[in-house]
């Protein structure tokens, strides 16, 4: 190199993100999942035979409910009466390949 001329600025060398990619398919594949769970994760025919058998009558089931279980994928929104006569709300949830259901009570009841 001359000692007259400056040196040469070297261009920056494009940085790959490798991450990118697989976090918009997860990010993508979340939306989709959250989007078509009301249609696919309901089981009504589940929850109004758990909730039979723990007494509640009155069973109304009223769809999925995105938040209401947690990380269990099955959730179905209810309404009902306990064995006192109480109104009720809240969830049933369960999660596939596991045969056990949980009722999740909503601290507010229905009016």
């Amino acid at each position: 190199m001359n000692a007259d001329q400056p040196a040469r600025k070297r261009k920056p060398e494009k940085k790959k993100n490798i991450l990118l990619v697989p976090a918009i398919i997860g990010v993508t594949g979340f939306l989709v999942f959250l989007i078509s769970a009301p249609h696919w994760a309901v089981d009504e025919a589940g929850a109004m035979r758990v909730l039979t058998a723990q007494g509640y009558t009155d069973i109304k089931t009223g769809g999925y409910d995105t938040f209401g279980c947690g990380f269990d994928i099955f959730a179905t929104r209810f309404t009902a009466r306990t064995a006192k006569g109480y109104p009720v709300r809240g969830n049933v949830c369960k999660t596939p390949y596991v045969s056990k259901s949980s009722i999740e009570i909503d601290d507010t009841p229905p009016q």
